[in-house]
C-alpha cells in the first residue's frame, strides 16, 4: 500500500467535518492544512484519522482550546499548530 498523503489548498475559510469522516481519508498519514486562512476551531471529526503521522496547522486562525481528542491519535509524530490564535486548556499530548 502507498503510503497517502494530502495537501489541502481550500476556497472555503472553514473545514467541513463531514468531509473527514467521509472515511476517503481513512489510510492517510500526512495532513497539511497550513496556509489556507481557515477560522474558527479545528474540527472533532480529526480523531477519525487513526493513522496519521504528520498534521501541519500552521498560519491559519484557528482559535480556541487545542483539541483533547488529537491525544486519541496515537500514531502522530508531527504535529505543527504554529501562528494561529489558540487559548485555553492545552491537553497532555502537547
Amino acid at each position: 500500500m502507498r503510503a497517502a498523503a494530502y495537501n489541502f489548498k481550500c476556497r472555503s475559510d472553514t473545514i467541513e467535518p463531514d468531509y473527514l469522516q467521509s472515511g476517503q481519508l481513512a489510510n492517510l498519514r500526512k495532513l497539511s492544512l497550513s496556509y489556507n486562512k481557515f477560522i474558527g476551531v479545528i474540527p472533532t471529526s480529526l480523531d477519525q484519522l487513526m493513522i496519521l503521522k504528520s498534521l501541519y496547522f500552521s498560519s491559519n486562525y484557528f482559535a480556541g482550546a487545542i483539541l483533547s481528542s488529537l491525544e486519541q491519535l496515537v500514531n502522530l509524530n508531527y504535529l505543527d499548530l504554529s501562528n494561529n490564535h489558540f487559548d485555553g486548556f492545552t491537553p497532555q499530548i502537547l
